[in-house]
């Protein structure tokens, strides 16, 4: 397989191999990003440098709350909500969106629940094409759990 997502190779298992490629570089370079209990926002940004070496050809972006001209939302439990995802890999300005990532750290009360009930949406609603799950574990057994694909 190439070294990067070209248009033609979106599935799910070139977007995996992607997304597991950036887990074990993150890993080996920056662990001590979860070792050290460091902010969600700091640990999703250097993951997302690592995806970004990946999809050359798309836009890998952290927070990023446009769609189009307006804010992104979803509707979740009844209500429009603006969202704004952790990760994605898209094409900015356009609803060409290949991969949105919902991330939480094992601390985090919230847990996976909610994540993952946005990432659906994302997916209906917003036509994502993939869409994944990561739980970083903190501390003394610094990691990241499989990925839960949605």
């Amino acid at each position: 397989m190439s070294e990067s997502v070209t248009l033609k190779e979106v599935g799910r298992n070139a977007v995996a191999a992607h997304v597991k490629a950036s887990i074990r570089a993150f890993l080996k370079n920056d662990s001590n990003l979860l070792a050290l209990n460091a902010n969600e926002r700091a640990i999703t940004h250097k993951f997302a440098e690592y995806l970004a070496a990946r999809f050359p050809n798309w836009d890998v972006d952290c927070e990023y709350d446009r769609l189009l001209e307006e804010a992104k939302k979803l509707r979740l439990r009844g209500e429009i909500t603006r969202v704004i995802p952790d990760i994605i890999v898209h094409r900015r300005n356009t609803k060409n969106n290949l991969l949105v990532i919902e991330a939480k750290k094992d601390n985090d009360p919230r847990g996976m629940g909610a994540g993952r009930e946005k990432l659906r949406e994302f997916r209906r609603q917003l036509h994502y094409r993939h869409a994944v799950f990561l739980r970083f574990r903190t501390g003394e057994n610094a990691g990241i759990e499989s990925p839960v694909w949605i």
